[in-house]
């Protein structure tokens, strides 16, 4: 496999955006915050690049297990602070999604995104979802 230099340039800029973000600087937080889309879009597309046999298998590995462990962490803090283990604002899709942290979000949202797409290529033209090489 050829490392593509370039993106991952762009992922580790990206990298620097989401510390940005989250050390609450009171300026250009708006460009942080694109780092993080950058990052989750970019390393979900690599991901299409090779087609395994256990794809789905190893995504939900590598992306649900560290979020369910997390998970637990963040619930087991809470409940030790004595806090909910939810905040109240939380709707089901926030409890299921996001976890005891917003902060994990983006881990089943990538699994899900993925899986998605993983089936989509697989019904549609790779031309049509823009996983064509050949342009």
């Amino acid at each position: 496999m050829n490392i593509r230099y370039d993106i991952e340039l762009f992922r580790v800029i990206s990298s620097f955006g989401i510390v940005w973000l989250h050390s609450k600087m009171n300026f250009g937080g708006e460009i942080a915050y694109s780092g993080l889309i950058y990052f989750v879009v970019v390393s979900s597309y690599l991901s299409f690049s090779s087609v395994r046999e256990k794809y789905i298998a190893n995504r939900a590995k590598r992306l649900l297990i560290p979020f369910f462990s997390w998970y637990v962490i963040y619930a087991v803090i809470r409940i030790i602070k004595g806090e909910n283990i939810f905040p109240e604002n939380y709707t089901i899709y926030s409890i299921i999604l996001a976890s005891p942290s917003v902060h994990l979000w983006y881990l089943p949202f990538v699994f899900l995104f993925s899986v998605s797409i993983y089936h989509a290529k697989k019904k549609i033209n790779a031309r049509q979802l823009g996983l064509y090489k050949g342009c």
